[in-house]
């Protein structure tokens, strides 16, 4: 009953074993023989390796370098934040010059289909 209760309950075998429960002959035991579905020990590892690791890194390469290295990658980086504000503003502030106006051009009616207008 034992065994059929946990086929139910969607219990896996252990590989190499056909049953789950076994029974001791000499002695009144029961052993069970089952794994687990899934292993999330594996998925829970690979997301803190994809997620802590990279900062890990990254502050030891930074805590190994150079301090002139470390001072050319800081101005660069303040460098293009500064030219990305500049562009933010220069796109936010109106505009001191008007635009110009496009100047239409008028095409010119030849005399004789102005009298035959007229007419």
């Amino acid at each position: 009953q034992l065994e059929q209760a946990c086929f139910d309950a969607g219990v896996e075998l252990w590989p190499g074993y056909s049953h789950v429960v076994f029974a001791d002959v000499d002695q009144p035991t029961v052993y069970l023989a089952w794994q687990k579905g899934f292993a999330w020990l594996p998925i829970i590892i690979g997301l803190l390796v994809t997620t802590v690791l990279p900062p890990l890194l990254g502050s030891l390469v930074w805590w190994l370098m150079p301090e002139s290295l470390k001072n050319l990658i800081s101005g660069i980086v303040n460098m293009g934040i500064m030219l990305l504000v500049m562009l933010l503003i220069s796109k936010l502030m109106p505009s001191f010059t008007q635009d110009k106006e496009k100047v239409r051009k008028v095409k010119q009616v030849e005399p004789e289909k102005l009298e035959e207008a007229k007419a």
